[in-house]
């Protein structure tokens, strides 16, 4: 499934990431600040595609876990539609 939403903008999620320790912290607590500091709901839904009870063990694999999931995002966006679609039987 593609992510349609608009992606936060990088900046956003470093600030983010930044304010949301002490580490390890969970999605749901990186969510609850976000929300406390008032960031953008395409951002508190892109925080949304991990799991709630994910946890990050450090700033730097926050950083390294949403990079990771805007480039699976971007790529999948960018792919043809029959490499989206597996072929009937």
């Amino acid at each position: 499934m593609i992510y349609f939403k608009t992606l936060p903008h990088i900046d956003n999620i470093r600030w983010l990431a930044k304010i949301a320790g002490p580490y390890p912290a969970s999605r749901q607590t990186i969510e609850a600040v976000a929300r406390d500091w008032n960031f953008s709901d395409n951002s508190i839904e892109f925080l949304r595609l991990f799991p709630k009870d994910e946890e990050f063990a450090s700033q730097e694999d926050f950083l390294t876990r949403c990079e990771e999931v805007e480039i699976l995002i971007r790529q999948e966006r960018e792919a043809p539609a029959e490499v989206l679609h597996s072929p009937e039987d």
